[in-house]
């Protein structure tokens, strides 16, 4: 059994990898609000833990070179956002079966089924080279 709060990276990164690569080499502007749908705050106006674990997932995927960005926006997302080289090179390698991993990325979101985003993020972050 996952963690949700993995189980919602997993998600989140799918995502947003998925709309750098359909922009590249394009910046594009990613809103948490339009990844994980989660516009909730508390009784003060804060965001969610949600919210923030998505736009954190975004600064994750930075920190280890898959994409840069331009500036963070609190609160709502980053701009300037492009996938780096490494970025572009992991989705574009092959998987074990010489499939692009991008296109397996596609079809576990399109499926909606938490079970195939989990073995194909797992599969993809455990490629990502080190350095």
């Amino acid at each position: 059994m996952s963690d949700l709060h993995l189980d919602d990276f997993r998600k989140d990164a799918a995502i947003t990898l998925l709309r750098l690569y359909n922009n590249f080499p394009r910046e594009h502007s990613l809103y948490v609000v339009e990844i994980c749908a989660e516009e909730t705050t508390d009784e003060f106006g804060l965001p969610s833990k949600r919210h923030e674990a998505c736009q954190a997932g975004m600064l994750w995927l930075a920190r280890h070179g898959l994409m840069s960005y331009g500036q963070v926006v609190p609160d709502e997302g980053i701009e300037l956002a492009v996938l780096t080289p490494k970025g572009l090179q992991l989705l574009l390698s092959a998987d074990d079966n010489k499939k692009p991993r991008i296109e397996n990325l596609r079809a576990a979101i399109k499926s909606c089924s938490s079970e195939k985003i989990e073995k194909v993020m797992n599969a993809l972050l455990l490629s990502i080279p080190s350095g």
